[in-house]
């Protein structure tokens, strides 16, 4: 039972974004004579925390299906790889944001190692679920939200 509510679970987190209309495209700016004033371009690290609720509760989504019950390790990409790619960009500024980003993006890449080490010879890893441990991720989470918030 456990294992259909975890796939179930999975299931919906993949297919989530399947569904969500897609955005209308940006109207093109209208020309004017007078130049506008240009304001300073938003920094990686401005564009990085003001997406830190979202990358921070998709991680915990994530995690919380990790911790539900055994998982495939092929669920591991599906799940982290936008949340890494977020926090991989670089030319990230603040010194403490960007330790934090370098933490969470080792964490998921720790969930890759777990995956490995919980392969064998007789199974190969893709094909045995594995329960994950999830507490290196979830204090890296926080500590990514820890550095957006003292900005």
């Amino acid at each position: 039972m456990k294992r259909t509510v975890a796939g179930a679970a999975l299931l919906a987190v993949v297919l989530g974004g399947c569904s969500a209309p897609s955005p209308s495209p940006a109207p093109a700016p209208t020309p004017t004579s007078a130049a506008a004033p240009t304001s300073a371009a938003p920094t990686s690290d401005d564009q990085l925390c003001g997406r830190s609720a979202e990358l921070a509760t998709n991680i915990r989504n994530a995690a919380h299906i990790l911790d539900i019950g055994p998982v495939l390790p092929a669920a591991i990409p599906l799940l982290f790889l936008a949340s890494r790619q977020m926090a991989a960009q670089g030319g990230i500024i603040s010194p403490a944001l960007g330790q934090a980003s370098t933490e969470l993006v080792a964490a998921i890449d720790d969930l890759d190692a777990q995956s490995k080490a919980g392969s064998t010879a007789a199974e190969p890893t893709m094909e045995k679920p594995i329960q994950y441990d999830t507490k290196r991720l979830m204090v890296a989470t926080a500590g990514f939200e820890r550095a957006c918030a003292s900005r």
